[in-house]
């Protein structure tokens, strides 16, 4: 029970972040270990609890060679992916969208990649610019990857390399938050806008709950929206 726990645990978390996770190798290493521990778990239960029976030497021989394969496969995964893709697949973090107060000051990154791509790679990359900034698609509370890259007439897998590579996100859900607590930093920081509720910003620039809104906030920031309206307005927090 407690092996089929901890099996389980690790399938959820797999499946929970497979959308968002902008890196093609680490996808396929997700996938890969996936169909691994499904066929392993698979085969345990059937051979060790149903085809032989436990007194029998022969159900150690079996969890020995299960292990072995498993052991085997997720090795020969782990290689061809880092000698693949090895620079990408364990880079966290290309850029923290919070890192510092001021987040609107940030230097876009896409010009680099409009300047390497070519006339080819410019259209995209503008019309996600126009849909960031002019349209603020990022407000939308259950805005998924697949569908902006349908808005943008893009496979998912080109998106997720424009963002992550051109744009400098390590997933998709840090990409929301930047562009996300961007504007709320800056409605935060306006003086006009000092007796506007802390709610009403959160769900203003896309987010469904005020405790999701504080937790982003607190990560990227580094401190929670109150604090920082207070500090950078002078007075009273909101």
């Amino acid at each position: 029970m407690l092996q089929s726990l901890f099996a389980g645990w690790a399938i959820f978390w797999i499946v929970a972040e497979w959308k968002s996770d902008l890196i093609e190798a680490r996808r396929g290493v997700r996938f890969l270990f996936l169909v691994v521990v499904g066929v392993v778990m698979l085969l345990a239960g059937l051979l060790q609890r149903i085809v032989i029976p436990a007194s029998e030497i022969e159900n150690y021989y079996v969890h020995m060679s299960l292990i072995g394969i498993h052991t085997l496969v997720v090795f020969v995964v782990l290689v061809r992916t880092l000698s693949r893709d090895g620079t990408h697949l364990f880079q966290l973090r290309v850029d923290d969208p919070g890192a510092t107060a001021n987040m609107g000051s940030r230097e876009p990154l896409w010009t680099e990649a409009v300047s390497e791509g070519g006339a080819e790679s410019k259209r995209p990359v503008d019309m996600l610019v126009r849909l960031l900034d002019a349209d603020h698609v990022y407000r939308r509370p259950k805005l998924s990857i697949r569908s902006l890259a349908d808005e943008l007439g893009l496979p998912e897998y080109r998106l997720r390399k424009l963002i992550h590579e051109g744009l400098g996100f390590r997933n998709f859900n840090a990409f929301l938050h930047h562009y996300r607590l961007r504007e709320a930093c800056a409605m935060l920081s306006d003086p006009d806008q000092v007796r506007t509720p802390i709610l009403t910003i959160a769900l203003t620039v896309g987010y469904q709950s005020i405790n999701t809104f504080n937790r982003a906030f607190r990560e990227y920031v580094g401190e929670t929206p109150s604090t920082f309206r207070a500090r950078t307005l002078g007075g009273p927090d909101g």
